[in-house]
């Protein structure tokens, strides 16, 4: 609220964007500004006064971007640029962001990203690729190209936002002078992302901070990455502008950086929770299928130890036959030798054909037993085998079962964490509404008291009017003597 001079009550109200009435008390004007005018509390509101930065972003990964979607969202809403170039896509979390924001608003825009990745893999991941291509490919596409020939594809028209979002030397910021600087508009904007990254060369910091002094800035400086906003163009939205004169320590400057801040961090921790529920995820399954496994085990160890008790009752078996048949033949040899003492014997033919089946079916049995015996021995080599992968498999059992309580704990304290962050973005709305509803309270008291001062003002006047209309009706000086009167005198 100020106070000016003048008498026309009215003036300037096209202009300005205020509302003005007179002060009964001293004759001044009482000037109700525009609600960005009356205190700090609007510049602290910015923020929460656009629905915007409460956006739920469709396409997120881990990035360092993640934390500046909100204001991205905000300012594509502020500034509602007609054609938005992005030299340098990286992890395209914010090139995404400015597509969803420009769809979702419904601008009439275009806006071109430059994939300046030399490697054999493109800027945008498989899921990202696919997902551009399906939703915003009527207004947006992706050029791989060198970034002096990619400005032709412009054909002189202006960029009303320019985003920088890879390393630059000294050639690449030479082809950005010279091709793309002078295509900014009077509208146009200068984003660098992650400056610690995209202005590591000397040359670059030097041009970084020539903008800097020269232009108005709105800068958010973090710990992981920043981004700072240049207003190259003089016909600025007032709310950016305003936005940019909030030095440090001017009131409003550390709320908008906190509302930006929150907000960045809620899905910042909502990210890592989904990082840490698919971990959660892979670790059960890993589980089960390790506990799968160990049950498959199980069951091929006691299928072998069975294997191995029949081979060994049959190898007892047959070393009872093998005893059996040594005996009959130790028989057989001492009733030949006797009757070969004895002399010639016509049995003797016969006795020496069953001694020799009997030595047969002994090899026999000797063959058979040592198969018996080879294959016990590998069914005990085979059970320890499964004991030996039994052992690990507990071992990595338990590795999974210690990482996922690891991993419910982290979940439980990120779930936490979310719960601040979704209280702390109920409060900065309630503040917000409950900020607009002052504002709004106190514009209708002052409106209400203006039209009051414009009613008693127009009373005022037409008292003044009637007290001239009084003053000058005619009077006997100005009519003359009473001709009556003077014939009386005389």
């Amino acid at each position: 609220m100020t106070r000016t001079g003048g008498s026309d009550p009215r003036a300037g109200s096209q202009t300005s964007g205020s509302r003005e009435t007179g002060d009964a008390a001293d004759g001044e004007r009482l000037v109700i500004r525009d609600s960005r005018d009356l205190s700090p509390l609007r510049d602290i509101a910015i923020p929460l006064t656009s629905r915007a930065v409460f956006w739920q972003p469709r396409h997120v990964a881990p990035s360092p971007l993640l934390a500046h979607i909100p204001f991205l969202f905000w300012l594509t809403e502020t500034a509602r640029p007609a054609r938005v170039v992005q030299l340098g896509l990286g992890d395209g979390v914010g090139f995404m962001a400015l597509c969803q924001a420009i769809d979702k608003l419904g601008l009439d825009s275009m806006c071109m990203g430059l994939d300046l990745d030399t490697g054999a893999r493109p800027g945008l991941s498989d899921r990202f690729a696919e997902d551009h291509a399906t939703l915003y490919s009527d207004f947006s596409f992706i050029l791989d190209e060198e970034i002096p020939r990619a400005a032709r594809h412009l054909q002189g028209m202006s960029v009303d936002m320019l985003v920088l979002n890879a390393p630059l030397d000294a050639d690449r910021l030479a082809d950005i002078q010279a091709s793309w600087q002078p295509l900014l508009s009077d509208q146009g904007l200068l984003l660098v992302c992650d400056p610690r990254t995209t202005l590591a060369d000397p040359a670059a910091q030097h041009y970084h901070d020539m903008l800097l002094r020269d232009h108005p800035a709105i800068t958010f400086p973090r710990a992981a990455a920043g981004l700072d906003v240049v207003l190259i163009g003089e016909n600025q939205p007032d709310r950016l502008r305003r936005m940019a004169q909030l030095g440090l320590g001017m009131p409003g400057h550390l709320a908008t950086q906190q509302v930006f801040s929150r907000l960045g961090l809620g899905l910042e921790k909502d990210q890592a929770t989904r990082k840490i529920s698919a971990d959660l995820a892979k670790a059960k399954a890993a589980l089960s299928k390790a506990q799968s496994e160990i049950a498959e085990f199980e069951e091929e160890r006691a299928r072998l130890r069975a294997e191995v008790t029949a081979a060994q009752e049959s190898e007892a078996a047959q070393t009872v036959q093998m005893a059996q048949v040594q005996a009959q033949l130790y028989d057989l040899q001492s009733d030949l030798s006797a009757r070969a003492e004895a002399g010639p014997d016509p049995e003797l033919a016969a006795v020496r054909e069953e001694l020799a089946l009997c030595r047969a079916e002994l090899d026999a049995r000797d063959s058979q037993l040592d198969t018996e015996m080879q294959n016990s021995t590998e069914a005990a080599r085979q059970i320890a085998l499964l004991t030996e992968q039994k052992t690990t498999l507990e071992a990595q059992l338990e590795d999974h079962a210690a990482a996922r309580l690891a991993l419910e704990d982290a979940l439980r304290k990120e779930a936490a964490a979310h719960q601040i962050a979704e209280k702390a973005r109920r409060d900065l709305e309630a503040a917000q509404q409950m900020a607009q509803g002052k504002l709004q309270e106190s514009l209708d008291k002052r409106l209400a008291l203006w039209e009051a001062h414009q009613a008693l003002k127009a009373q005022y006047q037409d008292l003044l009017s009637q007290a001239g209309q009084n003053d000058h009706m005619p009077t006997d000086t100005d009519r003359g003597a009473d001709p009556v009167a003077g014939r009386g005198s005389s």
